[in-house]
């Protein structure tokens, strides 16, 4: 039984002081309770009386009372003293919980969602408690941007450990490689010793949601930083963690052993954690990052990508006439269908939601969402002067010389790119990823950029198989792969043409053997 349950009037009254904290915080209005009666209703709560005339002090209280039924406030130190005080209501010198296990909810916190009645009421609520994530701060690891619950019951459950105490959570691959769970990955490392990470693919319907979902059961022990984690990654046998063992850092069962140092050259502070699940994974990886900078880096190209018009807050705009109004679904690998547009744009109200002329000039753009049917995760095209695109394309906003932007488009559909993306992502493929990827700079090989750029436009205007062999063969040579490694990274894309992918490997052969040669 928790401990306020057992009626103790001075836990009670603990209790009560902070609500009153968390009520600061969590007002609806500025005049519910404010902060500069915080201290009087405090000495109100433990004497009876305060600066605060009694019959506002009680108002007050009400409120209180309403805003924790309301949001159902729950104290773990209150509700738990044994755990974290002893007989003498001293704070133990290892306080905290031997063990957190659990699976907890994947849903993100907006407080801009949903037009119904329903939603109207439950955005209030949605943006009562993101101002008290974001700025009562206690959960310090949180994202900037829109929180996924998963990451503040991660967050709360490392506070809540004991030194010692054990980790065991069932999360999406989000806290791996999404860009709004740094710094929670950087807290968990930090802080932690994790000591496993599993990633499952649930093609096998393990759980009852759409089968492309990932999911990383960690395991960590609190008190130390991270030292080495034993890693299984993309697993979609269940029953194979039968095979695991108890000790994994002794268990061969785990493929893959990666330090916070690894993670870092490959991530850079981001600590993201690429899905790897093979040592030739993580040493073509590990290659790419130390051969080449990010793209989004100054000393790489200093990239940077961003989305033009959103299709719903912006749709009232649109109309049958003015610059043709590009989605992602508009474009193919090195192709756009401005044909296929369906809605249009004046261009004074572009230039003025842009408040940039970006839109008169070519530019590289590629797909947001990278769905599992598709032959590839990473889709790019050079955009048409004279259009703009909706927020599911993300185009170049840094000013680029158009041959280096088709080498770049040319990159960007390559299967080797494509697959050093796929490390990093699911069904997004965020700027933050992309802007991260290991990209040969300007200058590194003339011959090869111009090459590679005369392929992107020959592509973009009729197939050519030949051209494109050359392009995957073009691109394995600049990442410098051995000829298994290549092999390895075409069985990765099981939805392009075998004998597309076969010839590939052939002409890759050939031409490593006939340079050795030389």
């Amino acid at each position: 039984m928790a401990a306020l349950e057992s009626g103790d009037p001075g836990l009670s009254r603990w209790k009560r002081i902070a609500d009153i904290w968390c009520a600061v915080w969590m007002s609806r209005r500025d005049g519910d309770v404010p902060a500069s009666v915080s201290h009087a209703l405090t000495d109100h709560v433990l004497n009876g009386h305060g600066s605060l005339p009694s019959h506002i002090a009680r108002s007050y209280l009400t409120h209180v009372d309403e805003i924790s039924r309301a949001q159902k406030l729950f104290h773990w130190e209150l509700e738990f003293p044994e755990v974290f005080f002893d007989a003498q209501s001293q704070r133990r010198p290892r306080a905290g919980f031997d063990a957190v296990l659990g699976n907890p909810p994947w849903e993100v916190i907006r407080a801009d969602a949903g037009t119904s009645h329903a939603r109207v009421q439950n955005r209030s609520r949605n943006s009562i408690v993101l101002r008290f994530i974001r700025d009562a701060g206690l959960y310090s690891s949180s994202s900037t941007g829109h929180p996924n619950l998963y990451q503040l019951f991660t967050d709360r459950a490392i506070a809540l450990l004991r030194p010692g105490g054990r980790l065991g959570l069932v999360l999406p691959s989000g806290l791996a490689t999404d860009h709004g769970s740094a710094e929670l990955r950087r807290r968990l490392l930090r802080e932690c010793e994790v000591d496993a990470l599993v990633g499952l693919n649930n093609q096998r319907g393990v759980f009852a949601i759409h089968r492309s979902v990932k999911f990383l059961l960690t395991t960590a022990t609190k008190g130390s930083p991270t030292q080495s984690i034993a890693c299984r990654l993309g697993e979609t046998d269940i029953a194979s963690l039968d095979r695991a063992g108890d000790r994994p850092a002794a268990s061969d069962w785990f493929q893959v052993r990666l330090t916070p140092g690894l993670i870092e050259r490959i991530s850079g502070s981001a600590s993201a954690i690429p899905e790897l699940p093979t040592p030739l994974d993580v040493a073509i990886a590990e290659r790419a990052a130390t051969l080449f900078p990010p793209l989004g880096r100054d000393s790489g190209w200093a990239a940077r990508f961003g989305r033009e018009l959103n299709a719903s807050e912006d749709r009232d705009r649109f109309g049958s006439k003015g610059l043709p109004v590009i989605e992602g679904k508009h474009i193919e690998p090195f192709r756009v269908h401005v044909e296929r547009c369906g809605h249009r744009i004046a261009a004074s109200q572009a230039a003025r939601l842009l408040k940039t002329g970006a839109f008169e000039r070519p530019r590289l753009a590629y797909r947001d969402v990278a769905s599992a049917t598709n032959k590839t995760t990473l889709i790019a095209a050079i955009l048409p002067g004279g259009c703009v695109s909706t927020h599911t394309l993300f185009c170049l906003r840094t000013p680029t010389p158009q041959l280096l932007q088709h080498f770049l488009c040319g990159l960007f559909n390559s299967l080797v790119v494509n697959y050093l993306v796929r490390t990093r992502v699911t069904t997004h493929v965020t700027t933050a990823t992309v802007e991260r990827q290991p990209i040969p700079p300007p200058g590194y090989s003339p011959s090869a950029q111009r090459r590679v750029g005369a392929i992107a436009r020959l592509l973009s205007r009729r197939d050519d198989r030949d051209a494109w062999i050359e392009l995957q063969v073009l691109a394995a040579r600049l990442y410098q792969l051995t000829p298994a490694e290549f092999a390895h990274v075409l069985e990765t894309f099981p939805l392009i043409a075998k004998e597309d992918r076969d010839a590939a490997l052939q002409t890759y052969i050939a031409a490593e053997a006939q340079r050795t040669q030389r």
